[in-house]
This record gives C-alpha cells, structure tokens and sequence, in this order.
C-alpha cells in the first residue's frame, strides 16, 4: 500500500499532478501577457473573430498575443495525419495580386516596396 499525501492521494500520483498543475498554470500566464485592454490585442482578438463568424475553421489551434511583436499558434490538441487543422474560405483569403490592386498597395507597389 503507498503512503497518502495531506489530500488523501497516493503520494505517487501527486507529483505528476502537481507538475500537469504547473503546466496548467504557465499556459494560463502564457494567455494573459498582454492586457486584454491593449488596442493591438483587440484588434488581433477582431481578427479571428471576424475570420470565425465568416466561416474560417481553426478549433484545433490556439492563437496567442504575447506581446506587440510576439504572436503564436499552438495546436490545442494531438492533431492525426491528414487531418485539416485551418480552413479559411476564399472571400476571407487576400492575395498579392489583390494587395497591389487596392489603393494602398498601388502606391507602395509603384515606389518598390514587395
């Protein structure tokens, strides 16, 4: 029989917990660097909310705002081979040729910038 810890579970059962808690709590700090309040955060949470309301699939990725220059996308879960991890419909997808067409693109395009 194994010895108990103060919660009662076996005292070889609660160091894996205890390290899945840490983990647990990185990834919740992880999600939380930038103030929710900050306007780039906003407008990167827009962003993927426009995409979702507008048909894009990507539940099985995560996507972070760490900091002004710091982004990432982690996958949420074990995802299998062949399986379609982001789907985002053609009227959401902007192409080069698009971007040098609108009157933005245009004039950066005439003076060089690619």
């Amino acid at each position: 029989m194994s010895e108990e810890n103060k919660e009662g579970m076996p005292a070889d059962q609660a160091t894996p917990l205890k390290k899945l808690w840490e983990k647990v709590k990185e990834e919740i700090a992880e999600d939380n660097v930038v103030e929710k309040s900050n306007v780039e955060r906003q407008r990167f949470e827009t962003l993927f909310r426009w995409m979702k309301e507008d048909g894009a699939m990507y539940d099985k990725l995560k996507m972070r705002y760490y900091s002004l220059n710091y982004r990432g996308v982690h996958a949420s879960r074990a995802i299998a081979k062949g399986e379609t991890i982001l789907f985002v419909p053609l009227k959401e997808i902007i192409t080069l040729e698009m971007c040098m067409d609108s009157p933005i693109g245009k004039p950066m395009f005439a003076r060089g910038f690619r």
